[in-house]
């Protein structure tokens, strides 16, 4: 009888090599092995992509959140807003679990909701959305002339902080008086009192 636990064997290594696959290529066996290795791999992708949806909202709800308390004090709901939740599937934005707001409040949330998406996109590398927004109506719902100065300054401010390639483009009719005659405009100032001929 031969002893395992102190003879010659006790310190041997032992591999075990082959060359191929010594299951046939269309066994039962070979297909289940396949077919489990292929599930772990999507199940890891899918937690993957789970974790950094959370990543995403979770970060565009705290760039939301300081970009409202950004704006003029006139809505109560954006100077206290602690949460913001949204829903692609519902297009809804929530402000505290509020979505009534008045007309221009709603202007300047729309608004601030695509900023933040721009900022959260140039914060986490692995979002993919183009880093291009046209923002049109910046003046729409009645929209005060110092608040809309005031999204525009906010517009630029945060553009400035972004440190890779975007374009933004914002129409206004209401222009803030900063960027009147800086690098930033493009075309004319229209006066419907200046006639064109």
């Amino acid at each position: 009888m031969t002893d395992f636990n102190g003879g010659a064997l006790f310190n041997a290594e032992f591999g075990i090599r082959h060359r191929g696959c010594t299951v046939p290529e269309r066994s039962g066996v070979a297909l289940r092995f396949f077919r489990r290795r292929l599930n772990d791999i999507i199940g890891g992708l899918e937690r993957k992509q789970e974790k950094r949806k959370r990543e995403v909202s979770a970060k565009l709800s705290e760039n939301m959140v300081a970009l409202l308390k950004k704006d003029l004090h006139l809505q109560p709901g954006f100077i206290n807003a602690s949460a913001v939740d949204f829903s692609f599937i519902d297009n809804t934005v929530l402000v505290n679990g509020s979505r009534n707001f008045s007309e221009s409040s709603a202007v300047v949330l729309r608004h601030v909701f695509h900023l933040a998406l721009l900022k959260t996109s140039t914060e986490l590398p692995y979002m993919r959305v183009p880093r291009f927004m046209m923002l049109d109506g910046i003046d729409d719902g009645g929209m005060e002339k110092e608040r809309s100065h005031n999204l525009q300054a906010l517009i630029v401010s945060e553009c400035e902080k972004i440190g890779v390639p975007f374009q933004v483009i914002y129409a206004t009719s209401e222009i803030n008086p900063e960027f009147q005659d800086g690098e930033l405009v493009v075309g004319r100032y229209f006066n419907p009192e200046i006639s064109i001929s």
